[in-house]
């Protein structure tokens, strides 16, 4: 059992063994919100090419086109597709409630909220049986969840909500308490850590909106047939979320200026870039590690009375030629990993180790 795992309790005594995995944030999620159905049009050959009367290019021999101006701009892209047809893509275009209405449109949401719900290590909140519960609890500065029995509670200093934290210590003077694992979402998106971690432009809240009005959607399909009872409640669930829809876009005219800051901080923006850059540094290490070891491997035993400066000369030639196919580093980054690699035993060492291209002493 995790020591430093919140308590689960069943009966407020029965100490329940949880699970808990974290999730992960914005800035380590590069996943974009995914279009609708409909935002992807192919101009086949020509024929709806005056969809693109009103577009113009972003900057020149660029793909990306832009249409009207300021908050109310509609972006685009051209590209082709697999079969080099041309197709129009509008950019951050919102689903529709009509996108929701046919089982296509259901089953591409679908696929979208469970790759958004991989990418940010959340549960697909119907993968539990029946017997479990969801729990969300803050563990340091990460948000974390488990699933637990149906009526568990979360023995916790700070469960997640500051109000009910402050709350309880008025009456408990700080004490542990126990609070039901079915109050715990309510609690830890309450947090202001939850919006700093997930901004409101991030596709994790798309998702979970989604989520839940396609469950409501199919048990209102379960528990109504058909009828004018069906009608009026699916009316209800599109006022409803045109409504969400119109309140957002509301807010967000009300603080147009500042939008950048409400949507996403420049502090955030930049620990994603940092983030995304430090990935492909990564990836492009990798590729290089593993070409220069194969290389080393195969050609060290007619190099190994060379010093290091003459075998980077060596590599290097061997990357200008094609023969070896990486972008290797400059030469102190390399040495260091050289001599690292040497050291593990990755390709047969030199046979001696004096200043570079000095050959060996005669006995």
């Amino acid at each position: 059992m995790d020591d430093d795992a919140p308590r689960v309790l069943i009966g407020g005594e029965v100490e329940f063994d949880a699970a808990w995995h974290e999730t992960r944030t914005s800035v380590e999620t590069t996943l974009e919100m995914p279009p609708p159905p409909w935002a992807e049009l192919s101009l086949n050959e020509g024929e709806h090419g005056w969809l693109l009367d009103d577009f113009k290019q972003v900057r020149s021999r660029s793909d990306a086109l832009v249409m009207g101006k300021g908050f109310d701009q509609v972006g685009a892209r051209l590209h082709a597709d697999a079969d080099g047809a041309q197709v129009l893509q509008l950019m951050y275009q919102r689903w529709e409630f009509a996108d929701f209405q046919s089982a296509e449109g259901r089953a591409e949401a679908s696929d979208a909220i469970n790759t958004i719900f991989q990418a940010y290590n959340f549960p697909s909140f119907g993968d539990a049986s029946t017997e479990l519960a969801l729990a969300w609890v803050w563990r340091n500065e990460a948000l974390c969840w488990a699933y637990v029995p149906h009526g568990a509670c979360i023995a916790a200093h700070y469960p997640g909500d500051p109000l009910y934290t402050v709350a309880r210590a008025v009456s408990s003077e700080g004490k542990t308490h126990q609070k039901p694992a079915s109050d715990t979402w309510g609690s830890v998106k309450f947090n202001p850590k939850f919006y700093e971690r997930f901004p409101p432009g991030a596709p994790i809240h798309w998702a979970l909106a989604v989520s839940a009005l396609l469950r409501a959607l199919e048990e209102v399909r379960e528990a109504i047939g058909s009828g004018s009872a069906r009608d009026f409640v699916l009316d209800a669930l599109r006022a409803s979320y045109d409504a969400g829809a119109a309140s957002a876009e509301f807010v967000a005219r009300r603080f147009a200026s500042h939008v950048e800051q409400w949507d996403q901080t420049q502090e955030t923006r930049q620990r994603k870039g940092d983030y995304e850059g430090q990935l492909r540094k990564q990836e492009a290490e990798a590729r290089w590690y593993a070409a220069a070891i194969s290389w080393l491997a195969e050609n060290m035993p007619t190099m190994r009375n060379l010093g290091l400066e003459k075998i980077y000369d060596a590599i290097m030639e061997a990357q200008r030629t094609g023969e070896l196919s990486a972008s290797l580093p400059k030469y102190e980054q390399f040495r260091n990993k050289f001599l690292e690699w040497e050291s593990e035993g990755r390709f047969m060492a030199r046979s001696r180790k004096g200043k570079p291209g000095r050959p060996p002493k005669k006995s």
